[in-house]
Order: structure tokens, then C-alpha cells, then sequence
């Protein structure tokens, strides 16, 4: 679905990245990881076509440089790591928002799964509150909201009509989160991969990526050090070379993923 190749951006004389190469495939969850200024938003940027770049993406086998907005707009969508909104739009306006892509006229569809999306993200139950006044984490859950009402497909429309795979990147979505909608918001990106959706997301939790994602990219000093799944990718090794961190990973008889310790010294 997502397909990056060669990838190297520099700003000025600097290299931020360079040689980047990985997929994301349709149904699949990917978590990119890696320390304070390792690029890891500068990528999902590029990804975007919002920076420039040498190499290539292609999403669905079109270069990113060829598809237009619009078509691209159908199935991309993007939630960044912040979204400045002051004008006092209610949460339903907001991620109708997600739905104008498609038409400017919103049908029975639209309507439906712009509230089956809020439901999901539970922001439902204040779709008519204004959105300047909910607290930091409600405003992320409802931004996640209409990223999710872009491309999300309903079930009875999936089962009657060949739709293409499409492409959700998310910038830290859930750093605004209590523990508890943390977990809520990965269970639901693990239900959308049967949307036929491929999921790119930043997390700097590195449990909450181990426990829920498929693979785990590792971005160290500009380079990719590491694609692989959540058992060979977390290691104490690997954790070093990301964070300059002293962990201990231990693995569990009632966890199926592995947990990371910090420790306190060498």
C-alpha cells in the first residue's frame, strides 16, 4: 500500500534522514519510535508531500508526487501531532469536516459514519459541545474522529463494492490520553485493519507500540535501524542505540508482548 524507498530529506547542509526504506501494507499496524529529534515527525511529514524529499513514495502504486490532492484526500488521511481550531465549531462540525473530501453535500452515509466514528473515539455523547472548550484529550479524540470519518468505510458498503486500500498516519495521537482511552484508541486501530487500512503511527510509549503493533520501525540518527515485529525489534540492544537508554525487557508468562524496564544504572 505505502511503499518508501531510498528516502532522504536534508535541510540546508544538514541530513535529517537519509535512505529510508520501508512498507506499510493494507491491514497492517506499523509503530514508528525513536528519540527526541530523530526525524520521526519530519517523516510523517514527508510522507504527507509537505517537505521535500530525494527517492521515492507511492501509495496504492502512484508516486506521491503524481496523485492529486483530492484523490489523495480519499484515501490518506492524516492526524498531526497538534490541531489549531479556535473558532468555536461543535464536535460534529469538526469531523463532518473528515467527510467533505467526498462531497459537499453530506448524505445519509456521511451522517452515519460520522457518528459511527465518534462513537468509536466516544465523543459521541458531546457532538453538540463547542470544540475550543473541551479539555486537551477530548479535542485529540475528536481530531482522531474525523481522520477516521475520511477514509472509513461502513461494513455493508465494503461487503458490495471493491474500495482501494487506503493510508492512516497519526503523529503521537494519543500523547493527550489518560491510560485508559490510550488503550481504547490502539484497540480501535487494530479494529480498522480489517477496513483494509494500513496504519503508520508515531508513539513514543514503548509498551503501548510492543503490546499492539504488527511490526516496529526503530529511527536512530537519521537511519532506520530496525523493521521488524515487536519480540526482535525491542531489545535492550535496540533500545541503547534509540534512546541512549539502560532497559531491561522481560517477557511474561501473562503478557504475550515484551515490557520494558528503564533501570536505574548501567
Amino acid at each position: 500500500m505505502l511503499k518508501v524507498n531510498n528516502l532522504t530529506v536534508e535541510f540546508g547542509k544538514r541530513t535529517i534522514f537519509e535512505n529510508v526504506q520501508f512498507d506499510v501494507n493494507a491491514g497492517e499496524l506499523v509503530c514508528l519510535l525513536g528519540a527526541n529529534g530523530a526525524g520521526k515527525s519530519t517523516l510523517l511529514n514527508t510522507l504527507c508531500g509537505d517537505v521535500k524529499y530525494k527517492g521515492q513514495v507511492s501509495i496504492n502504486g502512484e508516486t506521491l508526487d503524481t496523485l492529486d490532492l483530492k484523490t489523495l484526500a480519499k484515501v490518506r488521511a492524516v492526524m498531526p501531532q497538534k490541531v489549531i481550531l479556535n473558532f468555536a465549531f461543535t464536535c460534529f462540525e469538526v469531523v463532518s469536516m473528515g467527510r467533505r473530501v467526498h462531497r459537499s453535500i453530506l448524505n445519509e452515509i456521511d451522517l452515519d459514519v460520522i457518528q459511527t466514528c465518534m462513537t468509536l473515539c466516544g465523543v459521541w455523547d458531546f457532538k453538540d459541545r463547542r470544540y475550543p472548550y473541551l479539555s486537551g484529550g477530548e479535542q485529540q479524540r475528536v481530531q482522531l474522529a474525523r481522520v477516521l470519518a475520511q477514509i472509513y468505510i461502513k461494513e455493508q458498503q465494503l461487503n458490495n463494492t471493491n474500495y482501494p486500500p487506503r493510508l492512516l498516519l497519526l503523529d503521537e495521537c494519543t500523547s493527550s490520553l489518560d491510560p485508559k482511552f490510550q488503550h481504547e484508541i490502539y484497540r480501535i486501530l487494530q479494529s480498522l485493519k480489517k477496513q483494509n487500512i494500513a496504519i503508520l503511527t508515531i508513539v513514543h510509549d514503548i509498551n503501548l507500540a510492543s503490546q499492539y503493533a504488527d511490526r516496529i520501525l526503530l529511527l536512530s540518527n537519521g537511519r532506520l535501524i530496525e523493521d521488524a515485529c515487536p519480540h526482535i525489534a525491542i531489545n535492550s540492544k535496540r533500545m541503547l542505540q534509540t534512546y541512549d537508554l539502560h532497559t531491561k525487557v522481560i517477557h511474561h508468562q501473562s503478557v504475550s508482548r515484551p515490557v520494558v524496564i528503564a533501570l536505574d544504572q548501567v
